[in-house]
């Protein structure tokens, strides 16, 4: 999001979106809303939380299916650091029905790869491929 851009909290996305607050943070942690920390407070994209509204995750490109879509949820949450939303999507799709292989192999290992292959390609710095490996 562009530094001048006025982007929404977490309550005014909340209001917007019809859920209680802690589900848009949820929504944040588990990659299901895009946004950034500026400071102690959350930032979204007023377009995110449309695009929500609408039933489709600004987070997360179209296609690819329930793995690829929370193989790329994992990967934002892996690049953030956030072990906590890691744990949730992986949990997420244990309940959804995954098998643990299935887990490790479609999530887990498919974002990570992805992580090596952005660092290869220069999208993503070593330091945030070290953040993505510790986490996982």
């Amino acid at each position: 999001m562009p530094k001048d851009a006025p982007g929404l909290t977490i309550d005014e996305a909340a209001r917007q979106l019809g859920v209680h607050y802690m589900t848009v943070y949820r929504y944040i942690r588990t990659g299901r809303l895009d946004a950034a920390k500026q400071g102690r407070t959350w930032s979204i994209r007023p377009d995110d939380v449309a695009q929500l509204r609408t039933g489709r995750s600004a987070a997360a490109p179209a296609g690819g299916g329930a793995a690829g879509e929370a193989s790329d949820r994992l990967q934002g949450r892996l690049l953030a650091g956030d072990e906590p939303g890691s744990w949730a999507i992986i949990e997420e799709a244990l309940v959804g029905g995954m098998e643990p292989t299935e887990v490790l192999v479609d999530l887990v290992a498919g974002a990570m790869s992805s992580v090596g292959s952005r660092w290869e390609d220069g999208e993503v710095s070593i330091a945030d491929e070290h953040r993505a490996t510790v986490v996982a």
